[in-house]
């Protein structure tokens, strides 16, 4: 499409999907730390405000980095798996048989022995790295 190969295209597409879905994270957070400023406010007292401090954790950068792994462990097993459990693979290839302007393209499927790689897998690790990097390229630093 004008060009542009599909990885660069599926890797955009993700890094804004996780922008986009960090962005409205940040949003549920301003709400609800307006709403916290309110109560504050109302209470006008120090000890809530210690509370509030001590709350304050980063725990949203581990749970980005455990769904990192934890999807990478899962394409890591789909190469893996084919040669731990000795099982045979089979992988459909396009053949295309005719002369000139009579061709017929049909589905033929090999079984193959040992680590296969899918055409999806480059695309499945593109997103995912894509993903982590856009909702950390948009995350706040917690100094304020």
């Amino acid at each position: 499409m004008f060009g542009i190969p599909l990885e660069v295209i599926s890797m955009g597409f993700s890094t804004t999907m996780g922008a986009i879905f960090k962005l409205i994270g940040q949003s549920q957070q301003d709400r609800a730390e307006q709403h916290k400023m309110m109560l504050q406010q109302l209470k006008a007292t120090d000890e809530s405000m210690n509370l509030a401090s001590m709350r304050d954790g980063s725990n949203g950068v581990w749970i980005r980095r455990f769904i990192v792994v934890t999807l990478l462990m899962f394409v890591g097993f789909i190469l893996v798996a084919p040669v731990v459990f000795n099982q045979p693979v089979s992988v459909p290839i396009e053949v295309t048989e005719g002369w000139l302007f009579w061709q017929e393209t049909f589905t033929k499927y090999v079984t193959l022995q040992g680590i296969v790689t899918p055409e999806w897998l480059k695309y499945c690790i593109l997103d995912i790295v894509a993903f982590y990097f856009g909702t950390s390229s948009v995350a706040r630093s917690n100094s304020r």
